[in-house]
């Protein structure tokens, strides 16, 4: 911190008033022995000695004088290049001159007897020693003198050489160099002997004037006269070219003897009036003013011309084709005119294969696959399923035909046994216990506890095995997915209808658990009231994935699609359920199949899937709910 700055106090007793000194900023005492640079930590540079100041300096010349000679060599191959091509337009000058002199001498005009009497004189120009057999001038020395002794300078060349001039003197200040001379301490003293400080010579900038000092030849003034020249006309009698008349069009009134034609039909593609040319440069058309002794009130004929017809059609830009195209096969046609596929539709032979087998199959493909279980199947998986029963190739697996429609009808009777199977499940599971369900309330009050999650739970209690809630609120639940109700179903609507007991080394049934879980609820649904009420149908129209559409955020944004996986919410939790969990669950399934004394079969109608798809608005963006995984006490 700078030192503190004592203030004079005047003497209250005094009676002469004293003034407090000006405050003077002043270096403190610690930095004045030291340079900025070094208490802004730059380290000070290293004073050369004057063998190395000479050594620098020598280096500098020999460098200087290489960048001279390099910039002399430059200059020379530039002139060089210009000697070349000056060479090279002389040559040509003297070869275009020398046709010109040889086809006029051919020639009987006028400059061909002043040329004949010109040699005569002795001024001939076609001599042996001046051009050789091709006809070139070959006097290179005459012809250098003739140039030099024609060759004219104006008076702009002398401005343009005055100005080059004065900007190649601005250029040449404006390149020199100074270099600043070194700082000295008073204390130090060096040999005399050695130069410092000095100024470097100043570098000449090279120009036009350089190149054109180390030329061979003399640089030609102006734009060289090179190119096909006009040659003399070799006609004896000069040709009167007419000059084309240009298209008018007739406007204004026809002249007197056009008064009375009748116009006539031409083919000319031009509706154009023709008339007679009277003269190439007079630059007069008849109108204007009427002639003396004329009467005023005659007026001359309108010029009419033929005019497009009434109707008549331009050729069509757009050429449309109109294609025989196959008609569109309806889906009843396909059928024979029947509302659905039948067993009569399959191939001859293939009924008996196609109940057994192809239905079993394909229940069983569904119902282990990781996905939405009310999702169709794949013509792919069909034709798969196809060529396993029946062999491969043997029958063609198509879009709509009659595999995949039957097919879609056995799975959907398949998906309806579930909800079947399950309302029966629960109606046996109230009145058979009527210990637990003495009365409506209780049954009421027993289905909406089973049906709703606690708070803070996203699991139901229908889904464990074990489900206990003390006084307090704490749950302890085991055995997810386990309860009685969700494997009888299972066991009695799916291993029953394909007819086959389950074992850990089988496909695990995914989606056919998950329509377990959905038929159980859907089924709990019509006892909310204490008594059992009728149900809609249990179908994908309410179960299955779909994507809800929101209101849009403002008048012209797109609305946002929700994406409610009813189905596959699930899916994550199922499939991380190991061997062990998988067996327990298999083992009750066993136990189930194996207190059903017979398998019936169930026939009805049933409610094929429908999903609602709306076309209408565009999504913007579609929100897809987080998965979550049901995780037990045990685990």
């Amino acid at each position: 911190m700078p030192p503190h700055k004592k203030f004079h106090t005047p003497d209250m007793d005094s009676s002469v008033p004293t003034i407090a000194p000006m405050l003077v900023i002043k270096t403190r005492s610690k930095n004045k022995n030291v340079r900025p640079g070094v208490a802004a930590g730059v380290a000070p540079g290293k004073r050369r000695s004057a063998q190395e100041m000479k050594s620098a300096r020598e280096q500098e010349a020999r460098k200087r004088i290489e960048e001279e000679e390099h910039q002399k060599n430059l200059i020379q191959e530039v002139a060089d290049i210009e000697d070349d091509m000056h060479k090279e337009d002389e040559g040509r000058k003297r070869a275009a001159r020398a046709d010109t002199l040889m086809a006029a001498s051919t020639t009987n005009t006028p400059r061909a007897a002043s040329q004949q009497s010109d040699e005569v004189n002795g001024n001939q120009v076609t001599a042996d020693n001046s051009f050789n057999k091709a006809g070139h001038d070959t006097d290179i020395a005459g012809a250098l003198r003739r140039s030099q002794r024609s060759r004219e300078v104006t008076p702009e060349e002398c401005d343009e050489n005055v100005l080059d001039e004065d900007n190649e003197a601005a250029d040449d200040m404006k390149d020199k160099e100074y270099i600043e001379s070194e700082d000295e301490d008073d204390d130090e003293q060096v040999d005399n002997n050695v130069e410092r400080g000095k100024k470097k010579q100043s570098r000449t900038k090279l120009g036009r004037a350089d190149i054109t000092a180390v030329r061979e030849t003399i640089p030609a003034l102006g734009t060289p006269a090179i190119g096909n020249k006009r040659k003399v006309s070799l006609s004896d009698t000069p040709s009167e070219k007419t000059k084309k008349l240009k298209p008018t069009v007739p406007s204004g009134l026809l002249h007197v003897k056009h008064w009375n034609a009748t116009p006539k039909a031409t083919p000319s593609k031009s509706t154009t009036f023709s008339q007679t040319a009277v003269s190439n440069e007079s630059n007069v058309q008849y109108g204007g003013m009427l002639n003396d002794g004329m009467d005023d009130e005659l007026e001359r004929p309108v010029n009419k011309f033929k005019q497009m017809a009434v109707g008549t059609a331009f050729p069509p830009m757009i050429k449309i084709e109109r294609l025989n195209t196959t008609p569109t096969i309806t889906k009843k046609a396909q059928r024979g005119g029947a509302e659905k596929w039948t067993l009569k539709h399959l191939p001859s032979g293939t009924e008996a294969a196609f109940s057994a087998l192809v239905v079993s199959l394909a229940r069983k493909k569904v119902g282990s696959r990781e996905g939405d279980p009310w999702e169709t199947l794949a013509t792919e998986d069909i034709q798969y399923i196809v060529d396993t029963v029946f062999g491969v190739g043997e029958h063609e697996v198509e879009d709509d035909d009659v595999w995949c429609g039957l097919v879609s009808y056995r799975l959907n009777n398949w998906r309806h046994v579930f909800g079947s199977t399950a309302a029966k499940v629960v109606e046996q599971y109230i009145k058979g216990n009527p210990d637990h369900f003495p009365d409506e309330d209780t049954i009421q009050d027993t289905v909406l506890y089973m049906l709703e999650a606690p708070e803070g739970e996203k699991t139901k209690p229908f889904h464990w095995k074990v489900w206990d809630q003390d006084e307090d609120g704490g749950v302890r639940k085991k055995g997810r997915f386990q309860s009685s109700l969700i494997l009888c179903t299972l066991a009695l609507a799916h291993y029953q209808e394909i007819d086959e007991y389950p074992g850990v080394a089988d496909d695990k049934p995914s989606a056919a658990l998950i329509l377990a879980i959905q038929a159980v609820e859907h089924a709990l649904g019509g006892w909310k009231t204490g008594t059992l009420s009728k149900l809609e149908p249990f179908s994908g129209a309410k179960y299955g994935d779909s994507f809800e559409r929101g209101a849009p955020s403002s008048s012209k944004g797109k609305s946002k699609a929700k994406f409610n996986n009813r189905a596959t919410q699930y899916l994550p939790t199922i499939k991380n359920f190991d061997d062990r969990k998988w067996e327990d669950i298999f083992a009750t399934v066993r136990e189930f199949l194996d207190n059903q004394a017979s398998k019936k079969k169930k026939k009805g109608k049933f409610a094929e899937r429908k999903r609602a798809a709306s076309s209408d608005g565009d999504i913007d963006d579609i929100e897809v709910p987080a998965e979550y995984v049901l995780e037990s006490d045990e685990d």
